[in-house]
């Protein structure tokens, strides 16, 4: 199904996401800021970038492409590049914050300490470090002990890194 866009009436858009003019499709493109496809549209003396996902659930909603630019259209697959008309629904800034809450797209597993792969030394490893060093050994001794750097050792000590663990 297609339907022309508002304000734009020689183009039409299709519930699949599909822009024509002059029965020729359109190719979309990707800002350098964002991954969403977008397409630009001109008509007398206007010319214009939009997002496909805009395009298309304003004009089969009947909203003008131009309303509102604070409301999002936001994605339920999560997916920015399905831009079918069924995938989208209108939202707030803090609708689509709370929709990534939700699916927990913004949590980010931050692995710390002994948890992170790269991770040389074990939270007790660390304690016997900051023993060592209260009993006057040598900061490349310790470090050699561990196979780990001196400046590895240095953090700990001076608490930039596992600065959670105490004797």
């Amino acid at each position: 199904m297609r339907k022309p866009i508002k304000r734009f009436p020689e183009y039409l858009v299709s519930d699949f996401w599909k822009v024509m003019r002059n029965n020729k499709f359109i190719k979309p493109f990707v800002n350098k800021n964002s991954w969403q496809l977008r397409v630009t549209l001109q008509s007398n003396w206007t010319k214009k970038n939009f997002l496909i996902s805009r395009l298309v659930y304003c004009t089969f909603n009947d909203i003008d492409i131009m309303y509102n630019w604070k409301d999002l259209v936001c994605h339920k697959d999560d997916n920015l590049n399905n831009n079918k008309l069924s995938n989208l629904f209108i939202g707030t800034q803090s609708d689509n914050m709370i929709d990534c809450k939700n699916k927990w797209r913004l949590v980010v597993p931050i692995l710390k300490w002994e948890l992170s792969p790269t991770s040389k030394l074990k939270e007790q490893q660390v304690k016997e470090i900051l023993k060592m060093y209260k009993e006057w050994y040598l900061q490349y001794k310790i470090a050699k002990q561990y196979n780990v750097s001196k400046s590895t050792i240095n953090a700990i000590i001076s608490w930039r890194i596992w600065n959670h663990v105490s004797l």
